[in-house]
Order: structure tokens, then sequence, then C-alpha cells
């Protein structure tokens, strides 16, 4: 089949579309353009489509369809013994989608209740061994406070010890001044002796 050019202008020469259509299919196209623009120029192969031509390619469309229409043959009514069976057939279908939903429904809010208890029983695990942990944590930051107590009550008690016998040895060797060494000092500087 040989293809054609179809040019479609404004009313005014401006320049729209530029297609290559089919010989058959030119006559649609032409009248679908000029029901779509009625000022528009159309150009098959470089020649203008006259208003005659334009009304002949609508009247030789119009027959085709008129030609090709297929008058539409009734069908006969079903019969009522098998509208009863469609009808219990669709009610079995219905009422088993409608039980499926139910069906799945309870699942849902089953499956939702068991997730809920796992994730409150896990919670409460992490909270009892968190109050756990900070149970050990006390009671060793005590034991380590317990245990500098001791160390500093036994530190004390040896600078203690040891001071005790610094003094006691050096009472041993020097005599302790009494009371008249300190006066006699005392009326000495008084006096200004030396």
């Amino acid at each position: 089949m040989r293809s054609m050019r179809v040019v479609v202008c404004t009313s005014g020469g401006g320049f729209l579309r530029e297609d290559d259509v089919e010989e058959n299919e030119v006559p649609a196209n032409v009248v679908t353009w000029l029901h779509l623009l009625p000022d528009a120029g159309i150009y098959i192969d470089g020649q203008l489509v006259t208003e005659e031509q334009h009304r002949l390619m609508k009247l030789a469309l119009a027959a085709a369809a008129a030609t090709s229409a297929v008058p539409e043959v009734q069908a006969a009514p079903p019969d009522p013994d098998k509208l009863k069976d469609y009808g219990a057939v669709l009610r079995q279908t219905f009422g088993d989608l409608h039980q499926g939903y139910v069906d799945l429904n309870r699942e849902m809010l089953n499956w939702t209740r068991q997730s809920g208890a796992v994730l409150i029983q896990r919670e409460r695990e992490l909270a009892d061994e968190a109050a756990r942990q900070r149970k050990l944590t006390s009671q060793s930051l005590a034991d380590i406070d317990l245990l500098g107590r001791s160390v500093k009550t036994v530190q004390l008690q040896e600078t203690f010890a040891m001071a005790g016998a610094n003094t006691a040895a050096r009472a041993r060797r020097e005599p302790s001044p009494g009371w008249a060494d300190f006066l006699g000092g005392l009326l000495r500087a008084v006096a200004g002796e030396k």
C-alpha cells in the first residue's frame, strides 16, 4: 500500500504538522484534522483539500462504517436452573471470601497479641537485668569504698605507731626540759643574756 504525505497548516498558512499516512487511512486522518481545526489548511501530496473533497471523505467514512456494522445478536436468556446454580456458587464464593477475611483478621489479632506479650516480657527482662546490674555496681562501689577506708585506717595506724615509737625513743635519749629550764630561759631572754 502506498503512503501519502499529509501536511496540516493553520488558516494563516503556518506549519503545524506533517505525516506520512497510508492511502486507506488518509480520509479518516483528514476528517479528524478538519474536525479538530475547521479552518486548517490540509495538503495531500502538495494538493490542498477542497470543501468538496472534505465532504466526499466524510460520506465515504460514514458509508464504510454503515457497511462494516454487524447487527448485534441477542443471546438467549440463561436457563433458570443455571441461574440458581450461578447464584449458589456466587453465595458460596462470597461466604468463603468473607470467612477467609474474618480468619485472617483473627490471625492478625492473635499474632499482634503474641508479639505484644513477647515484647513486654523482653522489656521486663531488660529492666530486671538493668536493676541487677545497678545493684551489683552499687555493691562494688561500696566494697571499693570500704577497702579504701580500710587501707587509710591501716596507714593512719602505722603513722601513729611510728610517731609514738619516735617520741618514745626521743624521750629515752634526751631528758625533757622542765619548768626550771623554761623559767631560766625566759629570764635570760628578758635580761638580754645569750
